[in-house]
């Protein structure tokens, strides 16, 4: 009878606002979830790789006149001790946006300790390039940029998951840091040079891998995945991989001259 189908009809809508309350979640529901997550992760994902943008160009905007003009490289040279300054603030900004959670989280601190942390970035990157022919940064810089994009465009598209090696990661970065170490040491006493030069070709390769392991970490549907609110950490991450490579090639091609 139609009363018997109404009551029916009631129940369902009853049972499903249950659901609904209780948390469970209808076909319907769990799609409009996926969406909004997959909504929620690209933009955080844009917002990661503007900021990534506008940190790379501010330490261009830095570098390009030590590179370019001769009287501003020799200013720079002048005054090398100031990367000592550079090197700590650099240091500290980074430890503290890396282990303080609430710090990187927490507008509008995290993005002073962040521009603090990228013209420190710049500093020591305008007095190593003042030591460095022309012709060595621009090969660097063309590599560097050639290389990140292939390792963004592969980390994206392949189905190997190295999200769950971070702690393989850092144990090999802790291990690249002492042998770093050993080596400043040894320079006091012999000619380390073929040693500084394996260095750079380690640290190279280990934050090349390091590169595609944060990539898949921000781009989620992995294994491990950043969190949306930690778009500062994110970034701060994908500029230290790209800075290590950068700087590690600048190494390599001026032994090579």
């Amino acid at each position: 009878s139609m009363a018997e189908e109404e009551k029916a009809e009631e129940k369902k809508v009853d049972k499903s606002q249950e659901d609904v309350e209780e948390g469970k979640r209808t076909p319907a529901g769990a799609s409009n979830m996926r969406f909004d997550n997959a909504s929620i992760r690209a933009r955080f994902v844009r917002k990661v790789f503007t900021i990534l943008t506008i940190m790379i160009l501010v330490n261009c905007l830095m570098v390009a006149p030590v590179v370019v003009i001769e009287s501003v490289r020799s200013l720079v040279s002048q005054y090398r001790w100031v990367i000592l300054i550079a090197f700590l603030v650099f240091a500290v900004t980074s430890c503290t946006l890396m282990c303080c959670q609430s710090v990187a989280r927490h507008f509008p601190c995290n993005f002073i300790l962040l521009a603090l942390f990228t013209l420190s970035a710049g500093v020591i990157l305008m007095v190593i390039c003042a030591e460095l022919p022309p012709h060595t940064i621009v090969l660097a810089l063309v590599t560097t940029c050639l290389t990140c994009t292939a390792i963004i465009i592969f980390a994206s598209q392949t189905t190997c998951d190295i999200t769950g090696c971070g702690f393989i990661l850092f144990v090999a970065c802790i291990a690249v840091m002492i042998f770093g170490i050993c080596i400043g040491i040894l320079s006091f006493f012999m000619d380390v040079h073929w040693l500084s030069i394996a260095l750079s070709a380690v640290v190279c390769i280990l934050f090349m891998i390091y590169l595609a392991y944060d990539i898949q970490m921000i781009l989620g549907g992995r294994k491990h995945e950043i969190s949306p609110e930690e778009y500062v950490f994110a970034a701060l991450c994908l500029f230290i991989d790209i800075f290590e490579i950068f700087t590690s090639l600048l190494n390599l091609f001026n032994a090579a001259n």
